[in-house]
Order: structure tokens, then sequence, then C-alpha cells
């Protein structure tokens, strides 16, 4: 009897290995068919959130390989890529089966220019040199005066905490009334002017209270087209800011 059980047993687990020999084959072979089929080849790439960078460009960088299987791509390594690109703050990458890649980056955008001894550097808001140019012809975005960076390039960092809180002042406002700032100037510390596109003052003082101070700047552009009389500057030294009109 124990003999008749060990064989049963025998022919039980043998079956049971084949079964899974047999497993295991069959999802060996589908994986190499999906890795082989032309079906989950990349054919399309679909790219968003790039507003200074071309589509081309940004697939360039990712260095996709033409009509790569979309199961043999490794997206972190992708997104790796793609973010050591100084223009490019944080990407994500994602299959889209069966064939598309899409792509989605966050780009590092200039948010002023400050003096250097070489010249004038591009700088976002978290103060990362984006460019150097010699002059400025077409001045894109804000300037920042009253200092003057020593020792930095592409992709260094500014260090000075004024300039990095006039920065921070910047990123706080909205598209329409950043827009409206030609220039910020540092005469000290607690001395520091934004200028608007019509020579109007926006009298900041220090650097504290930068996000009330930011908000007060963002509601005076709005209001400003509306008023009747000519302002020479506006004044947030004041928990209530002053208004001076020209006379």
């Amino acid at each position: 009897m124990d003999e008749m059980d060990h064989e049963v047993r025998k022919k039980t687990i043998s079956k049971q290995f084949f079964l899974l020999v047999f497993i295991l084959l069959i999802f060996f072979i589908g994986m190499i068919s999906l890795l082989c089929s032309p079906t989950f080849s990349v054919s399309r790439i679909q790219v968003t959130g790039n507003v200074y960078m071309s589509q081309d460009e940004v697939i360039r960088i990712a260095g996709l390989p033409d009509r790569v299987n979309i199961f043999r791509l490794t997206t972190n390594e992708i997104q790796t890529k793609l973010c050591k690109d100084l223009r490019i703050e944080q990407a994500i990458v994602q299959r889209s089966f069966p064939s598309t890649i899409k792509i989605q980056i966050i780009e590092r955008k200039p948010i002023a220019s400050v003096p250097c001894e070489y010249g004038f550097l591009e700088v976002d808001k978290n103060g990362m040199v984006l460019a150097v140019h010699k002059t400025i012809t077409d001045m894109q975005v804000p300037i920042i005066t009253g200092v003057v960076l020593h020792d930095l390039y592409i992709g260094d960092s500014v260090l000075d905490s004024t300039c990095l809180n006039v920065l921070a002042y910047l990123a706080q406002l909205d598209e329409t009334s950043v827009n409206q700032i030609s220039e910020v100037h540092i005469a000290a510390p607690d001395q520091i002017v934004a200028y608007t596109r019509n020579s109007v003052q926006i009298r900041l003082g220090s650097t504290d209270r930068l996000s009330d101070k930011a908000k007060a700047t963002q509601d005076f552009i709005q209001n400003m087209q509306s008023m009747k009389q000519p302002i020479e500057y506006i004044d947030f030294n004041f928990t209530a800011p002053f208004i001076k009109f020209k006379k």
C-alpha cells in the first residue's frame, strides 16, 4: 500500500513539474512575442508642457530609438535623461498601449536678468542660471539692477540673499503682472523698488512680507489702468499702501 501511495505521489509531482514547466514556457513565449511584436513598436511620442522647447528637441533629449518596442523602454531612465537638461525642471514619462509614449515636462523658465561681470545672467525663480548674454537687446523679463554677480555660469545658482528674495517676489506674481515689471532695483536690502513698463515706482522697501507685497503688486497693476490720474509711485513699506499721484 505504501509503495502504491509512493508511486501516486511521484506521478503527481511529475505532472505538477511538467505543468509548471509548460506554464513557464508559455509565459516566456508570450513575453518574446510581446517584445518582438510590431504592434508594440513605439509609433507616436506625445509631448506636453513644452513652451520654450520644441517637441523635436524634447524627443532628441529623451534619446528614444526608432521603432523600439514599448516594453523595452525604461521610463525612469528617460526621465533622468530629460532632467539632466537644465531647461527641464521635472519630467514624467508614461506608456500608453499599444504604441504611444507620453512625455510631460515642466520647463525652467527665465524670470529675470541679472548683471554680471561679463554681461547678463538669465535666471529662473530658484536662481539657477539658464543662459548668459553679453547684451540685452529684447528684454522679455525684468532686469534686477543694483547688484553685479560674479563667477556664475550656466548651471550655477545665485547665492545673493537679497537677489533670491527679489526672484521669490517675482515668482509670486501672475504672468500678466510680471510682464508689466521692467526692472527691480536693489539700492540696499531694505530699499528695493520695482518699476512698471510705464515708469511707475513700486516701493517694496525690505524683503519682509514678500507674499503680501506680491499680492498687493498684482492688485495694483490690475487696477492701474482704470485710475484716471497718473501715478508717480505706490509705497508698500506701510501696512496700508500709500499712492502718490503726479501733479
